[in-house]
């Protein structure tokens, strides 16, 4: 909340979110599933799929993120490609003591 007073929303294509109270809902259900797929909403037509990686704290300290064009990323079932992405974050959050 402190950081969308300082540096508001940003609409970079007709699918980004700009809407503050949809934002926040978007960042809790982001943080409870534990990953976050960036459909076209800063890039048309690129798809991105993003987890975090924690410290022995559990802070957010850096992200692995596969980004394709949405044609690319189709190929592959999404549920696969998030997977593989939080099982490589949970193994490097493990390594630094999370």
């Amino acid at each position: 909340r402190r950081l969308l007073e300082i540096a508001p929303l940003v609409k970079y294509t007709n699918k980004s979110i700009t809407d503050t109270s949809l934002f926040l809902e978007e960042s809790k259900r982001i943080r409870e599933q534990g990953y976050y797929i960036d459909s076209e909403e800063v890039i048309l037509d690129v798809t991105a799929v993003a987890a975090p990686i924690k410290n022995r704290r559990n802070q957010v300290i850096a992200a692995v993120t596969v980004v394709g064009p949405k044609t690319k990323v189709q190929d592959y079932p999404i549920s696969n490609i998030i997977e593989n992405i939080c099982h490589y974050t949970n193994l490097i959050s493990k390594e630094l003591g999370n």
